[in-house]
């Protein structure tokens, strides 16, 4: 199974924390800001589950934002094709 981590120092304490069944993302609240990290699949052959973390997974932890949310992590994301290998 894949973890994703949020790390913060041990004087601050972390809030409704959230994990996806698939640990490809975290969320938890931390003096009143929200943080959500993210790892997505790689490559074409996991497409499709690429597109469920986006879709779907990735709404449960974002409906419960905060005004102030910090989005971060690996978005395997491909600005354009050019910047592809294989």
């Amino acid at each position: 199974m894949l973890e994703t981590a949020i790390v913060a120092k041990c004087q601050y304490q972390l809030t409704d924390v959230r994990i996806l069944p698939t640990g490809r993302a975290i969320a938890e609240t931390l003096r009143g800001m929200r943080m959500i990290n993210i790892y997505a699949p790689s490559g074409t052959t996991r497409r499709t589950e690429r597109e469920d973390l986006y879709n779907v997974e990735l709404t449960d932890l974002l409906q419960d934002a905060s005004t102030h949310t910090l989005l971060a992590g690996d978005f395997k994301c491909v600005m354009h094709p050019i910047i592809t290998t294989g």
